[in-house]
């Protein structure tokens, strides 16, 4: 069973401290292990059209932690956009 996370926020509705540390701890990931994890129609909430952001040059994809819980996180347009595991799976 795969584990999908829910959209939490974006650096931009965040703190910087939140944000930093997310970012230091981060490992980049690929786009298969990315939408393993981050529900499809919430991406095209943010980036309704082309260019496909797996083929996009200019996005990135990670793995980290964001405020105690597991997350992931892209990378668009120098936007962090995340989304954490639910509160369930974070204990």
């Amino acid at each position: 069973m795969r584990d999908t996370y829910d959209f939490a926020t974006t650096c931009v509705n965040s703190t910087a401290d939140l944000i930093i540390d997310m970012v230091d701890r981060a490992r980049e990931v690929t786009w298969r292990t990315f939408a393993r994890h981050v529900p499809r129609h919430e991406l095209r909430a943010f980036f309704p059209g082309p260019p496909a952001l797996e083929r996009d040059y200019h996005v990135r994809f990670y793995s980290s932690r964001f405020n105690g819980r597991r997350c992931y996180f892209l990378v668009h347009s120098a936007i962090e956009y995340v989304w954490t595991e639910p509160e369930a799976q974070a204990a």
